[in-house]
This record gives structure tokens, sequence and C-alpha cells, in this order.
């Protein structure tokens, strides 16, 4: 389910009229009434309906909020509640009886049902052979339960209304990614910005606006344009959530004149180069060149700029040039090179450095002028980067120790204002992608 902020969906309440102990349970597949002198008479239609078929109606969203009513039996969870479920789970309920709202205890949530729970609830009552055992739906979702194990038993029933349904989009995930926007950039932002806390929801911010996906299938390892490049090798619409590409071993997206294209590459070996969206081959800046003894050529294209470069054994580059000739890295041994947005800066981690640790692991991060390759800036971070980013105004560089983060995954971000050199370091492991 692919879904933005402005998207919901809600049904109506519907009206049940509850008297047996405390509830009166009926439908036209079953109906129980009291005769006169408190005697208890049951008719019942067997609900033909099989419980797969009901439970094919309708998926569970992961994030969603609803108003259930419970009003028979007897269980802790009776009243009129407002429930929030994320990741699947009740993570909230608010008491709505009285007229007020009260949230409930930490220890209640236990006895807060999500939906699908409640369907659950049903469908054993129904295969378990219950006396009644309905379900009412509106667009698939359950509106109204009713259940009653023995009809010649007192409060064994269970009575359920729901209302008030919504999917949860447009609402930020639980590290508050807005605020981590604003302590990284403050008021000045890259023009796009896309995050990712959990592997299941990304946003993505425009200006102010800010868009969320949910149901997102896994971790991004890199965006472009409007297309995000999953750790699997898959391709996924940035923004519809479709699949483009299920085929790409070792990604690496690029972007010529606003089309956005993949390069297929793992380290050594030939390459494919095509547009994204219509599959057509595109001509590389360079050609390709089988090297000996581990060693490999790079190439990388981004806002209107080409740059190539030789890499080693080591995973790292010892030449990186420009289209003119010009050379970009000046006896540096580079890692994780970045084009940024405009094609006018480059940005790379260097393994010669005093400061680095190994030619795996270093802390230290360089600018280049890709016209000049005047450098204007080194940066030595607290921790070592594991990746980066670039636009025009900021680098961002991951920060975690690679043998602690095998996945690439980090304890800290570090923005650098490239105007003024400033850095920001903020604790967290949500990732944050610059595309162009």
């Amino acid at each position: 389910m692919w879904m933005k902020r402005s998207t919901q969906g809600r049904i109506g309440l519907l009206t049940l009229v509850l008297a047996l102990a405390g509830c009166e349970i009926g439908n036209d597949a079953t109906s129980t009434t009291r005769g006169a002198g408190d005697s208890l008479s049951t008719t019942t239609t067997p609900d033909t309906t099989q419980p797969s078929e009901l439970g094919a109606r309708w998926t569970e969203p992961p994030n969603y909020r609803f108003v259930v009513r419970s009003s028979c039996g007897e269980i802790s969870f009776i009243g009129r509640y407002r429930v929030t479920v994320r990741d699947h789970v009740a993570v909230e309920a608010v008491d709505l009886r009285g007229g007020g709202e009260k949230p409930v205890d930490e220890d209640f949530l236990i006895f807060v049902p999500t939906l699908a729970g409640l369907i659950e609830q049903f469908e054993t009552a129904q295969a378990d052979h219950a006396d009644v055992a309905r379900i009412e739906r509106v667009d698939g979702v359950p509106a109204l339960i009713e259940i009653d194990y023995e009809s010649n038993v007192i409060d064994d029933e269970a009575c359920y209304e729901i209302s008030e349904f919504e999917v949860l989009v447009g609402e930020p995930p639980a590290d508050g990614s807005d605020e981590l926007i604003a302590q990284l950039f403050g008021d000045a932002p890259p023009d796009q910005v896309v995050s990712q806390e959990r592997a299941d929801v990304i946003q993505v911010w425009e200006a102010a606006d800010v868009t969320v996906v949910s149901d997102w299938p896994g971790w991004i390892q890199e965006v472009e344009g409007e297309v995000a490049a999953l750790g699997s090798g898959e391709l996924i619409d940035l923004l519809d959530g479709q699949s483009l590409n299920e085929d790409v071993e070792c990604p690496t997206l690029m972007s010529r004149l606003a089309v956005v294209l993949v390069l297929d590459q793992c380290v050594s070996g030939s390459w494919s180069y095509a547009e994204v969206r219509s599959g057509k081959p595109a001509d590389p800046p360079i050609e390709y060149e089988e090297l000996l003894d581990g060693e490999w050529v790079w190439f990388a294209e981004r806002g209107g700029t080409s740059l190539h470069g030789q890499g080693d054994a080591e995973g790292n580059l010892h030449t990186i040039e420009s289209e003119a000739g010009q050379d970009l890295i000046a006896g540096d041994y580079a890692s994780l090179p970045r084009l940024s947005t405009d094609g006018l800066l480059v940005a790379y981690v260097d393994h010669d450095d005093p400061a680095a640790i190994s030619h795996f692991v270093s802390p230290v991060v360089v600018v280049r002028d890709v016209a000049t390759g005047e450098e204007l800036g080194r940066w030595v971070l607290d921790e070592p980067v594991t990746c980066l980013e670039l636009s025009a105004e900021w680098l961002v560089a991951c920060l975690g120790d690679p043998l602690d983060y095998p996945d690439g995954l980090q304890n800290q971000l570090a923005a650098i204002n490239l105007s003024t050199g400033e850095v920001t370091t903020v604790t967290t492991e949500t990732r944050v992608f610059l595309p162009a």
C-alpha cells in the first residue's frame, strides 16, 4: 500500500443495540431473544462464508487508528477507546468514556486489540462453531463483530463496533525526523531530502512539504531523482513505490539531463549502463577497460558533469579526473566518491591523510572544485565515515565504526555547511539522502 499524507480512509459508525448481560446479539443469520418468563430461545442459521474468504477481503496496513466500543463479556477491555496501531501493534489507546479523553496506562495495552486481532478472534470463534459468529464490513474494513460461544452461557460474549478507521499517513516516524532535518540543516535545508528511520517507511522532503510513503519494501542504498536503489539491488519509484527493476545486481544510480541511469557493476568485471525507466542502454562517458590485479575503472555522472577514475583491490580510488583531464584527488587515496547534485563539486573519504585509521577506515572527508581541482575543505570527523551525500550547499556523512555497523548503518550523522564550514553532528541511525 503506497500512501501520501493527504490520503485518509474512513468508515461510518454502525449502531448496535446490546442487551444480553449488558448486550443483545442478533443478525439475519443468528438471533438471540428472551421470551416471556425470561426463558431463553435461540434460532441459529450457520454462516456459510469461510474464514479464509473473510480474511482475504482486507489487508491490515501497518499503521492506522480506529475507535472501538467493546460492550459484552467479562473482559478487561470494556468501553469506548481510540486505538493507534503502528507496525501492526497497538501502541496507544485513549479512553473516550464519559465524553473525555484519557490515555490508558502502558500496562493496559496488552488488553487492547488491533483490527487483525479482532478478525482472528472472530475466525477462531467461527472455526470452533460458536453459536453466534458475525462480522460486518465497510469497504472490507471490520465495522461490527459479534461472538457468542454458547447461547445458554452468560458473559462469554464479545461485541465490538468499530468506527473512524483511518490509515496513518503523512505523520512523521517515531524518531521525529522533522526535528532531525531541522537539527542538521537549520532553516536552510537542501532542495530535496529523503530520510529513512525504518525499513518500511520513508519521508521525502521538498521545501516545507513532506510526503510519507509507508509499506516501503526495504533499506535504501542510494537515491537519485525519483528512483531509489535498495540494498537488495531492486530499483523502486520513490513516489509511487512501484518496482522498476529487480534484476540489477550491484546498482549505482546516476543522472544525465534529468534522466536517471543505472550502472550495474560489482567492483570488477564488465558493466551495463541503462536508463532506469525505459531500460534503454546508455552510452557511458568512458569505455569499459578490463584491468589486471584487481584494478577497475570507475565513473560517475550527475548535474551535467562526468568523472572517471581507477580503483584497486582495496576498493579505493587512486585517480579521479574530470572530462577535461583535471586531477581531482591530488595524491589522496579515496573511497565513497560523490558528485554534488549540481555537478560542480566532488567529495570523498581520504585514506592517505594522517588522521586515517587504515585503507578501509577513515574519519577524513574532502571536498574539491571539479573545474579547478582546488581543495575547498578537509574535515576530520568524530567517527569513521560510512557514507556520503553531497548537494550544492551541504555535505552529509554517516558516522560509525564499520566493524560495528557492517550493514552501512550509522550511529551519527554529520552535516557540513559548505558555505561556512560548520559541522553539526546528531546522534541518530536515520539515513538521509540528497538526490539530484
